[in-house]
């Protein structure tokens, strides 16, 4: 049997690639339930990637949207947290989370 090694992000995939005959993402789902909890409140989500803060709050801006932060350093408003994502009350009020 073969050893498995785990890692994570984009770090995670070119510290393994070239030591592994197979690489397997897994998804924790954190995105897609976060989008589902927004949406089903009345949200429109616009993702964006993590990599650029300053983009992503330039595009929430342009959108009039609420950015949502890192889950890490979110002490109040949304993040990719679910729960974070369930008082949004809303008359269709756009979101931008980063994935």
């Amino acid at each position: 049997m073969g050893q498995a090694f785990t890692e994570w992000g984009l770090d995670g995939i070119k510290v393994l690639r070239d030591r592994v005959s197979a690489l397997v993402i897994v998804d924790v789902l954190s995105f897609s339930t976060a989008v589902d909890v927004a949406v089903a409140r009345g949200a429109s989500v616009i993702p964006f990637p993590l990599v650029d803060r300053t983009a992503a709050r330039e595009a929430a801006a342009a959108a009039g949207a609420v950015p949502g932060e890192a889950r890490s350093t979110t002490v109040a408003g949304y993040s990719l947290s679910p729960t974070s994502l369930t008082s949004i009350v809303t008359e269709r009020l756009p979101a931008v989370i980063s994935r």
